[in-house]
């Protein structure tokens, strides 16, 4: 399932152009993955649940972004 997450915001905006990184390639999706994250840690450490899909898919999901964050063409804001 993380490796579902990780080429996820490749298939929602195909690399189609030098320029394809949108709104699902940009920090403001960065903030709002890492915050459903940050959520569902804290209600799976209340709960004593472990990780689930949605978990490990938004942690694919980050780690995309964090590598295209380190190209020289970056993350744009939004």
């Amino acid at each position: 399932m993380g490796g579902i997450g990780g080429i996820l915001p490749d298939v929602i905006e195909p690399a189609t152009n030098p320029g394809h990184r949108g709104l699902f390639h940009s920090v403001i999706a960065a903030v709002i993955v890492v915050s459903a994250l940050c959520a569902m840690w804290q209600y799976m450490e209340k709960h004593k649940k472990e990780p689930d899909w949605g978990f490990v898919l938004g942690i694919g999901y980050t780690s995309h972004l964090a590598l295209d964050m380190v190209t020289p063409m970056g993350l744009p804001i939004m």
